[in-house]
């Protein structure tokens, strides 16, 4: 009888002890990726009548985080209330899941403990990205893809961005992420008319402060459409006719095109075809020519013809044309010479360097042979210093100047020789200076032919070297 009342008179001021101070919490930040903090808030409200010292103590363990405030006493005063800040820090790298932070509340009279939960989050599962709704594009116009972006946890993003990236587009945004928010972002995209119809994958990632957070595919598809277009270019001239069509497929789906023309029996006979015609069939005394092809898209295909009536007049016509280039090329000059000067450098007061250049062509259609080419330097100009790739054959002082000859054995039809010299003078020299012009003597048709090119002035406008 008596070790009952003593059993009843503990349970009573255990109960007393257990009312004497009440412990409560509320979660600041208890879903956290790895390597994060976790937050608290620890209510203890002092119902004795004396004041308590509270220490905190964790069970460590059994955790995997440690208790930043351990050990610290904090006293409460009689009838009051005290809300303690709690942080923890990753005791080691925490493995996503469920845990319960276990954390004593010791005072001079009683021992409490409380478990916090804490939900560790894999990065990869803590958003939900999603195009809303599906993601179908039109090749042929621009759309705005609506992108919904899910925050799953109890915890704020600040400055995350999102870099999406496809065969097709790429994209960069940057946004902010409440807890437990979605939010929808606006992506504009253009992809080429060219791209084919079927389902794709973008690439995304998901960055926070220099880390990434997630990394994966988001499918979106591109729609099918035909658009063929067509483009007839006729020819028609002297006793000649014909017609080029080219086809293009501006679609993103493969077709099959056609196109057939009439002709009549002669007109057939004397028409060409590009490329050879698919079939071929007698039609009312005519014929009829038929394309068939396949075209991908993105892709054209010209098919044409050409009627020429002319080829009897041909040989009649290519007679006169040979009798005729033949007179005029016996009367044309086939030789060329032009005459340039470059500046290469020099200063006012100061010698002037130049470089001569003569440019003998021949514009004739056969090799001209042993021509002789002719320069003359005059005496208030200095005398050549240095000679191009084709040195001259003979150098003359004369009181006039420097005569300078160039033998070039042949040059062949279309050809050139290059031609050059450097000369010196003075600033005054080149107000009045005028040089002679280069003359290039040779027989063609045993007609002796002297072509000779313009004179030039110092002072004239020089390219620069």
């Amino acid at each position: 009888m008596k070790r009952g009342l003593i059993l009843i008179l503990i349970l009573l001021l255990s109960l007393t002890v257990a009312q004497a101070v009440d412990v409560t919490y509320e979660v600041v930040k208890g879903d956290i990726l790895p390597g994060d903090t976790p937050e608290y808030i620890l209510k203890i409200l002092n119902n004795e009548k004396y004041d308590l010292n509270v220490n905190l103590l964790q069970l460590s363990s059994v955790d995997l985080f440690r208790l930043n405030q351990e050990n610290k006493v904090y006293t409460i005063p009689a009838g009051s209330s005290r809300n303690l800040q709690l942080t923890f820090t990753a005791q080691k790298e925490s493995v996503p899941g469920y845990y319960g932070i276990h954390t004593v509340v010791k005072t001079q009279t009683s021992r409490l403990e409380k478990v916090l939960p804490l939900t560790v989050i894999s990065p990869d599962e803590s958003l939900e990205l999603k195009f809303n709704p599906k993601a179908v594009l039109d090749p042929r116009r621009s759309v705005i893809l609506k992108l919904d972006v899910k925050n799953k946890y109890n915890i704020d993003y600040s400055s995350l961005e999102l870099n999406l990236q496809s065969s097709d587009f790429e994209l960069t945004r940057k946004f902010d992420l409440a807890r437990l928010e979605t939010k929808t972002l606006e992506l504009p995209v253009q992809v080429d008319r060219e791209t084919k119809e079927g389902d794709y994958f973008a690439h995304f990632t998901v960055v926070l402060d220099g880390k990434t957070l997630m990394d994966s595919t988001i499918p979106y598809s591109i729609g099918a459409y035909q658009n063929v277009n067509e483009l007839v270019e006729p020819e028609t001239r002297f006793l000649y006719s014909g017609e080029a069509v080219t086809k293009t497929n501006e679609g993103n789906i493969p077709v099959q095109e056609y196109y057939s023309k009439d002709f009549s029996s002669l007109a057939y006979m004397l028409a060409s075809f590009y490329p050879e015609p698919t079939s071929v069939n007698k039609n009312n005394g005519g014929y009829n020519v038929e394309w068939q092809f396949s075209l991908d898209p993105g892709q054209a295909k010209t098919v044409g013809y050409a009627i020429n009536y002319r080829w009897p007049t041909l040989i009649v016509i290519v007679v006169l044309l040979v009798l005729a280039g033949w007179h005029v090329f016996r009367k044309k000059n086939a030789i060329v010479v032009t005459k340039r000067i470059l500046a290469m450098h020099g200063e006012s007061g100061k010698l002037h360097i130049m470089k001569v250049l003569i440019h003998v062509r021949n514009r004739g259609n056969i090799t001209v042979k042993d021509i002789k080419v002719v320069d003359k330097v005059p005496a208030s100009v200095s005398s050549p210093a240095k000679y191009g790739m084709y040195q001259p054959s003979k150098i003359q002082s004369v009181p006039e100047g420097t005569v300078m000859v160039w033998d070039l054995p042949a040059i062949p039809s279309g050809h050139e020789k290059l031609l050059s010299y450097v000369i010196e003078c003075k600033q005054q020299t080149i107000e009045r200076a005028v040089l002679p012009p280069a003359r290039a003597k040779y027989v063609l048709f045993g007609r002796q032919i002297v072509a000779g090119s313009a004179t030039v002035a110092l002072k004239g406008k020089k390219e620069t070297i």
